[in-house]
């Protein structure tokens, strides 16, 4: 096969150099997306697998080549029902990726800003508080299947209304609350836990659902810890500890301007479709 590529043209050889490299990316990058889960240990099997059924169509071992192809096709069949969640998950991240959406952007809604400093403010009160807190700064996908999962407020962003929500026993303190266009759009939601074998004993739940939400979506989720008073930001699928307040409203603010109105800074996360849903009668979520 080799030689008949290199007997071949200029183009041929590029293209086949084109070919190998454009593949070996798409293999690393759907490794990178499933490397910690269950999955992955399905993909080595599957390698092994593939790997003793070339072996033993060189060496002729007909037998044992026929019932390695059988049992590829048995496992390849099934493969997409047991691990339908991680499938879904990779395809989620996939559709997240930066990449994709500047290639897609004009599926992507446009986005307006969010005012940040209440947010810091409210997470810094908690953490003194000792009071466990997950807020949700909706990115460019809506999130409707988490918004449907809890309870609808739409009411406006301020420091009091996010720490009044996550007080203990309060109705809607056990959950999240989505943030988006200036406003707090839903609480108690619940969040996806991340599988990651990789994320820390000490972690408790709040930081798995920040890190399995992050991990599907462009959101960005501020967690309080209840019990070690540590305030972290999850985006990308990385949790980062957060020391003060200023760092926090510089980290949201990466993308900051500043608002006509209020002056205050903003992160530019949310999205203008939902408002133009609801002047047609929907609610945009």
């Amino acid at each position: 096969m080799l030689a008949q590529i290199f007997e071949g043209s200029t183009f041929q050889i590029i293209a086949f150099f084109i070919d190998l490299i454009l593949v070996t990316i798409v293999l690393y990058r759907i490794l990178c997306i499933f490397a910690g889960t269950r999955a992955i240990a399905v993909i080595n099997g599957l390698i092994i697998i593939i790997a003793v059924s070339v072996v033993a169509r060189l060496f002729g071992l007909s037998t044992l080549y026929w019932l390695f192809q059988k049992g590829l096709t048995v496992v390849t069949v099934a493969l997409p029902i047991v691990f339908q969640p991680e499938l879904r998950r990779g395809l989620e991240r996939l559709g997240a990726y930066k990449g994709v959406g500047r290639w897609l952007s004009w599926l992507q809604p446009k986005t307006e800003g969010v005012p940040v400093e209440c947010i810091a403010e409210a997470a810094f009160r908690m953490q003194r508080q000792r009071i466990g807190a997950l807020m949700v700064l909706r990115g460019q996908m809506l999130l409707t299947d988490i918004l449907d999962t809890g309870i609808q407020l739409d009411a406006k962003i301020t420091t009091e209304l996010l720490c009044q929500i996550f007080v203990p026993n309060s109705p809607l303190h056990d959950g999240a609350v989505i943030i988006s266009e200036n406003r707090v759009m839903a609480a108690a939601c619940l969040l996806p836990l991340s599988n990651s074998k990789m994320i820390s004993k000490d972690l408790g739940t709040r930081h798995r659902a920040a890190l399995g939400l992050s991990e599907v979506s462009d959101a960005v989720i501020v967690v309080v810890s209840e019990e070690t008073g540590r305030v972290s930001l999850a985006k990308g699928g990385e949790l980062q500890q957060i020391h003060s307040a200023n760092e926090l409203i510089e980290k949201l603010g990466g993308g900051a301007s500043k608002d006509d109105s209020g002056g205050s800074r903003t992160i530019l996360k949310t999205t203008l479709l939902s408002k133009r849903l609801r002047s047609f009668g929907g609610d945009g979520r």
